[in-house]
């Protein structure tokens, strides 16, 4: 059966989230210091995309990944949580969203990460809302504001 519309994997719920808080003292400050966040958790989402839906064309990343619009695209969506404590405001986010897009069930992990990396080291990547590359000064300035 094709795996993007197996029941079995259609019905899990979804997303599942992985508690990764362990109990453990961890020193915020240090972590705050540098601009860091404690993992608290992570939500794991697949999701089926069908055949020309709008998505395969938003911010031309279908075609940057080498998708075909034509076929249905399996979406692994990744979010990793990190705890508010210590941060400053709402703005400071505490997240990082991954998305892997991939149309081959045989594809090797490597594959699709080694496809993702580099759209996303590429200028059409780039140009993503909110992955401007970072500026040596910009960094530089961030981690002296976090230090105080």
């Amino acid at each position: 059966m094709d795996p993007l519309h197996d029941p079995e994997i259609v019905s899990l719920p979804h997303p599942i989230r992985v508690d990764m808080t362990s109990g453990e003292e961890v020193d915020v400050g240090l972590l705050r210091s540098l601009g860091l966040h404690v993992c608290e958790g992570t939500y794991v989402g697949c999701y089926a995309v069908p055949p020309f839906d709008p998505m395969h064309d938003r911010l031309g990343r279908c075609q940057a990944l080498g998708l075909d619009p034509a076929r249905p695209t399996r979406v692994l969506e990744i979010v990793i949580i990190g705890s508010p404590e210590g941060k400053a405001n709402a703005l400071d986010d505490a997240s990082q969203d991954i998305v892997l897009m991939f149309q081959d069930e045989d594809e090797s992990l490597n594959a699709v990460l080694d496809r993702h990396i580099q759209f996303f080291c590429s200028s059409a990547g780039r140009a993503l809302p909110g992955l401007k590359e970072v500026t040596r000064e910009e960094l530089d300035s961030s981690l002296i504001k976090n230090a105080r």
